[in-house]
């Protein structure tokens, strides 16, 4: 007998329990992460943790630990359906655009329905992603993308909130290996000099009609 058929719907029905799956499981590693299980059972590192006992990348569980934290972030705004999940791919455009300024967005549009907070969700993903499409080839990944419509203002704190989250992320000491720890450092130093230098220029009094871009 050969193998069991699905059709289209069972189909559809087993790929969005697998795509729920990622949001458990990426809740599951956040608390390990957080509370830092790696170290109670004796690994070094979360990372050490990730390999040996759970055998998944470092990268493939953070992309999980966001999918779940955007998830949980969004119905903590307002109510959506049960089956409602995110892709990987969606969850990073969300971090690179600024996911305080995106979850702003979808706050707006939040009301009692489930469906129109979906549908309010995909609108504005719909206009990040003309955004990025807009985007000059070249520019670099990481640079925060706008609609057309947002002033340089907002850019400045959607860009910040972007800064917020990634050092959020970063990783401890204990996950850096003994071979990569000084080029982390030195470049951690490069980093607080141009933010200190970034700092003074906005500490400074503006002079009259100029404008200072981020």
């Amino acid at each position: 007998m050969g193998p069991h058929k699905l059709d289209r719907e069972h189909a559809q029905a087993l790929t969005d329990r697998i795509r729920a799956n990622f949001t458990e499981v990426g809740a599951l590693l956040k608390i390990a992460r957080d509370e830092k299980a790696w170290r109670v059972l004796g690994y070094s590192s979360f990372s050490d943790w990730l390999q040996f006992a759970v055998e998944m990348s470092r990268s493939r569980a953070y992309q999980l630990i966001n999918i779940a934290g955007i998830e949980a972030e969004l119905r903590l705004l307002g109510t959506f359906p049960e089956d409602f999940t995110i892709s990987t791919r969606t969850a990073q455009e969300v971090i690179n655009f600024g996911t305080p300024a995106f979850l702003e967005m979808v706050r707006a549009d939040i009301t009692d329905d489930a469906i129109a907070n979906e549908d309010a969700f995909m609108t504005q993903m719909n206009h990040v992603r003309q955004a990025q499409a807009s985007t000059p080839v070249g520019a670099a990944s990481n640079v925060v993308l706008l609609p057309v419509s947002r002033d340089m203002n907002q850019q400045i704190f959607i860009a910040l909130d972007s800064l917020t989250a990634q050092v959020a992320d970063f990783p401890s000491p204990e996950e850096v290996d003994d071979q990569h720890l000084e080029s982390v450092r030195a470049k951690l130093q490069d980093a607080v000099q141009s933010l200190t230098v970034q700092r003074q220029a906005y500490s400074e009094p503006a002079s009259s009609g100029v404008t200072v871009n981020a």
